[in-house]
């Protein structure tokens, strides 16, 4: 399974644990702004996308030139990618940070994340290297502690390289701290931070990502993407969604509460355990039995979950999405009922 969601390999009819899309929904009115897309089905959209430039700045606390748009937050990172001859990722990451950088045909090499972090001097940066990492790490959901980051970025700095932060999560974590603030002061030399409305604001198939990054960066992005790459729908989108802050709070603390719920509940297994996470999936390891029966038995109870093989993770794993409290209980007593045919 190369990416979650895809119903269409097993039933549609599945409850769909292997997808991290907020289980809220998206924001109140944003059928109503799909319907004002319609409209303006008749014209191009703006090939610079001035105000939609406009309302991302303000929306992550940069400026218009410096933010960038993409088909997905994965067309700014394969743009990104492009830049630089020499690609090093974590292990484990999100498998597209490979897969595009080898279809650009460059070298990728990979590190565990401690070391990136603890020891970035080991690396052998240089003006023709770009690492990339997740935060929160997909398919940790793990963030990378500020000081840490810090620390990596200024070996980064120094050596006139490229760091790629992918935050498509960022709004489902604890706000300890924001990367936009922490790089604002550098004017983003050397960091592109990225961001999109998939998961946080429940619209995979709107496909709208976005990011910060300095001006010179932001301009030669531009010039790689392909031309009108967003559609006539995102526009009266993206001036709903990011002025919804009911709608932001409420998700966040929805979140916060059904992480802390399930922390409590999975204690309770003896074939599992759930890894610490700060996002809103997570990771189940177990004792005894192979993952991958534990994936067949829960599909067998109609449930569907995201095998973790093409993360190159060092042991077997599921990762689950947290869903709604009724979701998240349907599952736990899937769970049990696995283990009590184990117990047998």
């Amino acid at each position: 399974m190369e990416h979650g969601g895809i119903l269409e390999d097993y039933s549609k009819d599945l409850l769909d644990f292997s997808t991290n899309i907020n289980p809220l929904g998206y924001p109140y009115g944003v059928e109503e702004a799909i319907g004002e897309g319609v409209l303006a089905l008749k014209r191009y959209p703006d090939l610079r996308y001035r105000e939609l430039k406009t309302i991302v700045s303000e929306y992550l606390g940069g400026s218009a030139e410096q933010t960038s748009l993409g088909c997905g937050s994965i067309e700014i990172i394969d743009a990104l990618i492009s830049l630089y001859d020499r690609i090093i990722i974590s292990e484990p990451c999100f498998s597209e940070y490979r897969l595009r950088s080898e279809v650009r045909n460059k070298i990728v090499e990979s590190y565990p994340l401690d070391k990136i972090l603890n020891e970035p001097s080991s690396l052998k940066l240089d003006r023709d290297t770009s690492i990339i990492l997740g935060n929160p790490n997909n398919p940790t959901g793990k963030r990378i502690s500020k000081e840490k980051l810090l620390y990596l970025y200024k070996e980064v700095a120094n050596k006139n390289s490229y760091l790629i932060l992918d935050e498509a999560f960022f709004e489902f974590s604890s706000p300890d701290y924001d990367s936009v603030e922490l790089f604002t002061g550098a004017g983003f030399s050397n960091v592109a931070i990225i961001r999109a409305s998939t998961k946080f604001f429940g619209l995979p198939g709107l496909r709208f990502g976005y990011a910060l990054s300095e001006k010179e960066i932001a301009e030669r992005i531009d010039k790689i993407k392909l031309p009108w790459s967003l559609n006539a729908f995102v526009l009266p989108v993206a001036r709903l969604i990011f002025k919804d802050k009911e709608f932001i709070t409420n998700s966040k603390e929805f979140f916060q509460v059904e992480r802390d719920y399930l922390k409590k509940e999975y204690k309770t297994f003896s074939f599992l355990k759930m890894l610490d996470t700060d996002c809103n999936f997570y990771l189940l390891k177990f004792n005894g039995v192979k993952a991958s029966f534990v994936f067949d038995e829960l599909l067998k109870r109609g449930i569907l979950t995201r095998k973790t093989e093409n993360f190159n993770l060092e042991f077997e794993a599921l990762r689950l999405a947290i869903k709604s409290r009724e979701d998240n209980l349907n599952l736990l007593k899937a769970l049990k009922d696995i283990e009590k045919g184990l117990i047998r």
